[in-house]
């Protein structure tokens, strides 16, 4: 990661702090609003309302809570993998291949100046139907071991300049110095300035490509994406924590006006409250059964709570 990428790092985080700042100062704000409103009595049938379905409905509710801590999950290891990937200048090892994000349109189509391209000859000796568009990830075989195993209209990948290349050999020119390649984009009409040795190719194009994916990657490299992770991890954790806050709040008016729920499910009629006791331990008695022998009875002892502010409610079903 170099100096600009760093500082461009530190400028996103700092835009999502502020942004998601902003953010949490309304739902505070809200939360404090409504908490209020329970408070006095003035909403109880909406909180009654939200009781109802968030019971009725807790298969759901739970199921949303994991696909968001799975998008989550996965948001934060696609950042973590572009991370990755442009600190090794987007391009990575996967088992004995190479995977790359591509960046420009010059193999994404076939430009009519380029004959060879259309040559139905050549098109039967060749592979020149391979191209790819922006944003796919190309998979990339490793170099062979000697560049005069390399043919005409290979695509490999080259570096130059600090920039990785994927273009299409077609010229191979022997010299003093080893073979030289002309290189040229399908949807270029010029070739590549300057020849190329072998020394700075990287890989050959395996004609493997996953469309569109690498702008996931791309967008996550830049400020947008930097932002974009920090406003949503600080709204998940803040929002989790806020809405446990008017949780608890709700179910203290809920008890406090004594509210019961009722409905029906698929087998019976279930009745519903809040009820402040809950199991704080057992009690095991000893006891002689008809043939004398010594058993083992586990009673539960119901203790209600009096600090209901610090403690969770249970839910309990009566008849």
């Amino acid at each position: 990661m170099t100096r600009n990428d760093l500082l461009l790092l530190i400028i996103g985080i700092l835009i999502a702090v502020f942004i998601g700042g902003t953010i949490a100062t309304a739902i505070i704000y809200g939360a404090l609003k409504r908490n209020h409103l329970a408070r006095v009595g003035k909403i109880d049938k909406e909180l009654k309302d939200e009781f109802k379905s968030e019971h009725k409905f807790i298969i759901g509710k739970i199921s949303l809570k994991i696909v968001e801590a799975a998008l989550s999950i996965t948001l934060l290891a696609v950042f973590a993998f572009s991370l990755y990937s442009k600190s090794h200048d987007n391009i990575f090892a996967i088992n004995n291949q190479y995977a790359s994000v591509v960046r420009s349109a010059s193999m994404s189509y076939k430009n009519p100046k380029n004959d060879y391209l259309f040559d139905k000859r050549k098109r039967e000796k060749y592979n020149l139907d391979n191209q790819f568009d922006t944003y796919d990830i190309v998979i990339i075989d490793k170099l062979p071991k000697d560049a005069s195993m390399l043919k005409p209209y290979d695509v490999v990948v080259y570096k130059k300049a600090g920039f990785l290349i994927i273009h299409r050999i077609i010229q191979i020119t022997p010299s003093q110095d080893g073979l030289l390649f002309t290189m040229r984009g399908d949807a270029n009409s010029s070739s590549d300035a300057g020849e190329i040795s072998f020394d700075m190719m990287v890989g050959v194009y395996s004609n493997k490509k996953v469309p569109f994916v690498g702008i996931f990657i791309l967008t996550l490299q830049s400020m947008l994406g930097y932002v974009i992770v920090a406003i949503v991890l600080i709204y998940a954790i803040f929002v989790n924590y806020v809405e446990k806050l008017l949780d608890k709040e709700r179910n203290k008016r809920l008890l406090k006006i004594n509210f019961i729920i009722e409905y029906k499910n698929w087998f019976n009629k279930i009745r519903y409250k809040l009820n402040p006791n809950y199991i704080e331990g057992e009690i095991i008695e000893e006891k002689e059964n008809a043939n004398k022998e010594l058993t083992k009875e586990i009673i539960y002892k119901p203790v209600i709570n009096n600090q209901i502010d610090n403690n969770e409610y249970k839910i309990e079903q009566f008849n």
